[in-house]
């Protein structure tokens, strides 16, 4: 089941436990392995949710085994545009179409607050980059030496896409 949730502090210890397990398994989503519980508690602490700063999970037994956050844009001259970010699926629950409802999910959720453009980056390389394809997402670009990776702390290239949604 995917549900949009209204407080990240009703979920903090699943989410945490997801972050952990994600970046661990080399998820690139702005952390370096090894990463503690406690770092990840301290990011889930840090979010706020608002009207611009959605987060959706999938759950699986009152657990949150999936989550993907959209971030609209606030500046005036951009607020048909949002920022998908931080898709994790756990790595027992892969393979199951989860990470593709999320998406679908973030992307009805953005219509409906009046999106028209998503944007979103990913490791060059990773899997993460065939799931966006096959879900429409348009390759815009990469950037060399952008961010560490997850796992090796090498310094490797990020992946531009960008899909549009809805009707301008």
């Amino acid at each position: 089941m995917i549900k949009q949730i209204n407080c990240i502090q009703d979920w903090d210890h699943s989410l945490s436990h997801l972050l952990v397990d994600c970046v661990n398994d080399g998820a690139s989503i702005n952390f370096l392995a090894p990463l503690t519980l406690e770092k990840a508690h301290d990011y889930w602490d840090s979010v706020v949710l608002s009207d611009t700063h959605s987060c959706l999970i999938a759950i699986d037994e009152g657990t949150a085994v999936g989550t993907v956050q959209l971030l609209c844009c606030e500046k005036e001259n951009g607020r048909h545009r949002a920022e998908i970010a931080k898709l994790m699926v756990h790595s027992n629950f892969r393979g199951k179409g989860i990470a593709s409802q999320l998406m679908n999910q973030a992307e009805q959720l953005a219509v409906s607050k009046g999106i028209h453009l998503l944007t979103l980056d990913t490791e060059k390389g990773s899997s993460a980059n065939a799931l966006y394809q096959h879900l429409g997402y348009t390759f815009a670009g990469s950037i060399p030496h952008f961010a560490q990776s997850a796992l090796s702390h090498k310094i490797k290239a990020t992946n531009f896409y960008y899909k549009q949604v809805g009707s301008l």
